[in-house]
């Protein structure tokens, strides 16, 4: 079997749920979901927040409240409030063990390829 990690960074400049999934329509379903969350106002505590155009408060709030409703049923939430070491154990954590599920059972893998949305 032949392991393959990709890692994407998506970013929503749409402000409903159809518009944000139609560009991941059809495509296979990721292994693993990981959803980095932060409340809009520890958001805008980060240094230099709001020197981007989509870094307006009330613009990061409708797009965490999307990226909720995608994820609810999906992945796993990590608090972005937690200190980079942490955050980076728990990514770690989540990969490994999901690496390690796919390698003891190839054969499922392989027969079980999904589509997004």
């Amino acid at each position: 079997m032949n392991l393959r990690i990709v890692i994407l960074d998506k970013f929503s400049k749409g402000l409903d749920l159809e518009w944000c999934q139609k560009p991941d329509e059809g495509l296979p379903k990721p292994d693993i979901i990981l959803y980095l969350d932060m409340t809009e106002e520890e958001v805008a505590k980060r240094t230099g927040f709001g020197k981007e155009r989509y870094e307006k408060q009330d613009f990061q709030k409708k797009v965490r409240q999307i990226y909720q409703e995608l994820f609810k049923q999906e992945g796993y939430k990590i608090s972005g409030n937690l200190i980079r070491e942490e955050i980076h154990n728990r990514v770690v954590q989540i990969v490994e063990s999901r690496l390690k599920e796919l390698q003891s059972n190839p054969s499922a893998k392989e027969n079980e390829l999904q589509r997004l949305w």
